[in-house]
């Protein structure tokens, strides 16, 4: 079994040998501001997260990351691709011992497409749901360290990350889950209605 690590470079190595533009956000990003590290503290908390433009996002990628990854999810909001769940091991060796893709170890892989609404990027995490972003956040990207691989990552970091887990975002905080804690939650309801979708 290989750890976090070596599965944040395997999946690393795939989307550039398959020339993605990808960047990491999310708890992968936060573990780079706290510690330079992977966090990998909690069950919501194990996954990767990487997220990728939806004019960045090809069904030739899609068909690769099928044929690399042993658990491949991808899953549709609202007639879109929006959450792909994707791992080094067959889901079945969970789910005969009674588990889901959230205990695969040593961590589940999310790629999540960001939607261009008409002034902000969108999230769509199902449930009615999605995250939003100024435009202005994912225009400009940057490199960082991590894992021994060079990643990008949302240019303006600290503000991307307080927009999402609020100005606290250095604080620890186990309880953390976006459903009830991210700062950029919506309604598609009320999306819809401001013409974002």
């Amino acid at each position: 079994m290989t750890d976090l690590g070596g599965w944040f470079r395997r999946v690393v190595d795939f989307f550039k040998e398959h020339h993605a533009n990808v960047f990491i956000h999310g708890s992968t990003l936060l573990g780079v501001v706290r510690s330079g590290q992977l966090l990998h503290r909690m069950q919501f908390d194990k996954e990767l997260n990487f997220g990728i433009k939806s004019e960045d996002l090809s069904l030739q990628l899609l068909v690769d990351m099928e044929k690399e990854f042993p658990y491949f999810l991808p899953m549709g909001t609202e007639k879109k691709n929006s959450l792909i769940y994707f791992g080094p091991e067959p889901i079945e060796d969970y789910l005969s011992v009674g588990q889901d893709h959230w205990q695969m170890e040593p961590g589940i892989g999310l790629l999540a497409v960001f939607w261009r609404g008409k002034s902000s990027r969108i999230e769509l995490m199902g449930q009615g749901l999605a995250k939003t972003w100024p435009l202005s956040m994912l225009e400009e990207f940057t490199g960082v360290d991590l894992a021994h691989r060079r990643v990008s990552a949302p240019a303006n970091v600290h503000s991307w990350l307080e927009h999402y887990f609020g100005d606290d975002y250095m604080v620890e905080n186990q309880d953390w889950h976006w459903i009830s804690h991210a700062k950029n939650l919506e309604t598609v309801e009320n999306l819809k209605k401001k013409g974002e979708l």
